[in-house]
């Protein structure tokens, strides 16, 4: 079975590959089928933006996943303005580098 998977990042595609490792799939890709139009993600969570991804990208392909992630703290309420939530982005082709915490 061929499947999109909704995203421009080669660690996704990577996980997910892994995870369906031994399974009857093949991972196409954007840039494979050169998709370079994106969805709004204007949801409210992770679920709702990857709802949305998924969606749009239906439109160039029958089977296709999508994700999206947020950051949250445990100790603020949902609705705490200082929630980073869906406000979290990795720059391109940079990683992320563990750092000590604040004391």
């Amino acid at each position: 079975m061929r499947i999109l998977l909704g995203t421009t990042n080669p660690s996704k595609v990577k996980r997910f590959s892994n995870l369906l490792k031994g399974y009857d799939v093949e991972f196409v890709t954007l840039k494979d089928l050169a998709i370079t139009d994106e969805p709004e993600e204007n949801g409210t969570t992770p679920e709702e933006n990857a709802i949305a991804k998924a969606k749009f990208y239906g439109q160039y392909f029958e089977v296709v996943i999508c994700n999206d992630s947020g950051l949250y703290f445990e100790e603020l309420a949902l609705d705490d303005v200082r929630q980073p939530g869906l406000n979290v982005r990795t720059p391109m082709q940079m990683r992320l580098r563990r750092q000590a915490p604040f004391i």
